[in-house]
């Protein structure tokens, strides 16, 4: 682990810790998106895109965040992709669970954050 490394998971650390954590907590879960043995790309893209974008706005302006050594990106889409469609009433999955409440505490930050 590099220092930088270790300095930046301290500062989420000592926030996760303080006033709002469990709301940083409610996000940082819903970001990598469901875990299914058909890791369907279409869900998670639907889900984690939206929450991404209003999570972390400067990022988003770039269209991907190179992960560095991981030679991966996260997927930040474009702007058409800003609204959320929630899941229906037939009650959600695990993951979906997971997204409702980090829309919720998205909200309650003030986020211009459409999502229904």
């Amino acid at each position: 682990m590099t220092l930088l490394l270790r300095e930046q998971l301290d500062v989420i650390d000592r926030m996760l810790s303080g006033p709002g954590g469990g709301d940083l907590w409610l996000v940082l879960s819903a970001l990598r998106g469901p875990d299914t043995p058909d890791h369907d790309y279409f869900k998670k893209a639907t889900y984690t895109i939206p929450i991404r974008r209003a999570a972390f706005p400067l990022t988003a302006t770039t269209g991907r965040a190179s992960l560095g050594t991981a030679r991966k990106f996260a997927d930040f889409g474009t702007s058409a992709e800003d609204t959320l469609n929630l899941p229906g009433s037939a009650g959600p999955s695990h993951y979906e669970s997971h997204i409702e409440m980090a829309v919720q505490a998205l909200q309650r930050t003030a986020v211009d954050f459409d999502a229904h």
